[in-house]
């Protein structure tokens, strides 16, 4: 995943320093990925009541996207309140490889483990 925002400025991570976060946020093994979603861009442009209640503080890390104004929102928090939301397939579990058209799921045991 990549940070949007300064850990200091979310209410998810603000007791992380910056590069330890990112270091985490690196190496952690997620067993979680999304085909359709939202883009980061599209969150604040097209979806401006939704961007007024909430900001995305990460996305799913896509090398295939120019930057990350085009990879799809990975967590939300709310603005004003410490409302959060996380992008999360259910049915990964289940369908994890058969009916993906792109696949970034780590398949490894530990990240099925910890699902």
């Amino acid at each position: 995943m990549n940070l949007a925002h300064d850990p200091i400025n979310t209410f998810v991570f603000d007791e992380y320093e910056k590069m330890d976060l990112e270091k985490i946020l690196d190496n952690v093994k997620l067993f979680a990925d999304v085909e359709v979603g939202v883009t980061m861009s599209d969150f604040i442009l097209t979806f401006k009541t939704l961007s007024h209640l909430f900001a995305p503080i990460c996305s799913f890390d896509d090398k295939t996207q120019p930057s990350q104004d085009h990879e799809m929102v990975a967590m939300i928090e709310g603005i004003v309140y410490p409302w959060f939301g996380t992008a999360y397939r259910i049915d990964r579990i289940q369908n994890s490889m058969e009916n993906s058209k792109r696949d970034h799921t780590d398949h490894s045991r530990n990240a099925i483990i910890h699902a």
